[in-house]
């Protein structure tokens, strides 16, 4: 292994265990397919000119944030990503990807972009699970 990729193991992790003839030290978290609860967080994006929204709350969690024009891709440690199947020349797209960061904390970019394929804003949502006080 070169010193190059003794920084990336140092920083992701070892993502190079296939074909190594090893497995990884530790068993992959489960696949989110849904998230149980009462999900509540805050929404705050960036505009290609780097304009920055202020904090606004959002008081619902949805696994796919598109209404169903991507696919949704749910992944190993809690990651899931939203896609679109297929671009189309002309056609504006967003792309979605959230982490399950601990059981009580989702996190989520959204990347969009116009009908030129130009970057058009950034979105990050962060949600925490509502208890109920008794």
């Amino acid at each position: 292994m070169n010193l190059q990729e003794q920084h990336w193991d140092k920083l992701f992790g070892n993502l190079t265990t296939e074909g190594s003839n090893s497995f990884p030290d530790t068993p992959e978290e489960p696949r989110v397919t849904q998230l149980l609860g009462s999900w509540q967080g805050t929404q705050q994006s960036m505009t290609a000119d780097l304009n920055q929204s202020d904090p606004k709350p959002i008081n619902e969690l949805v696994l796919d944030p598109t209404q169903g024009k991507n696919q949704t891709f749910c992944l190993p440690d809690g990651v899931v990503v939203n896609s679109p199947p297929q671009l189309k020349l002309g056609e504006e797209f967003e792309i979605v990807a959230g982490k399950l960061v601990t059981a009580n904390q989702y996190k989520r970019l959204t990347a969009k972009y116009d009908s030129s394929g130009a970057f058009v804003q950034l979105v990050l949502e962060v949600f925490h699970r509502q208890f109920e006080t008794a």
